[in-house]
């Protein structure tokens, strides 16, 4: 489900975001633990690579994880941990600066 979400042509980045925000999150306000931000990105990269999308093997779950921290880092400038929170708004950024590059 998190692989057809993403993958819609007729669906925008904002709405792709909060189906899948909604559909790992445990909270009821959609915020992602790190350790749900890596299930949900070796999800969608295991199901892309399924798909024949993602043509390399996907990483490691730690090397996901240890990116997902290096990111969290550079957004709020400091040293994040594992059990560390991302809201919806992060997530969104994190997308838009990605497309610019």
């Amino acid at each position: 489900l998190s692989c057809a979400a993403v993958l819609s042509p007729h669906l925008p980045r904002d709405a792709k975001l909060a189906i899948v925000c909604g559909l790992w999150s445990s909270r009821d306000d959609g915020r992602l633990p790190v350790d749900a931000v890596q299930g949900v990105l070796t999800a969608l990269m295991i199901g892309f690579h399924r798909l024949s999308i993602l043509v390399p093997s996907p990483p490691a779950p730690e090397e996901i994880e240890n990116d997902i921290c290096r990111l969290l880092w550079v957004l709020r400038k400091n040293q994040p941990c594992r059990g560390d929170i991302l809201a919806f708004e992060e997530v969104l950024l994190i997308s838009e600066m990605d497309r610019s590059f």
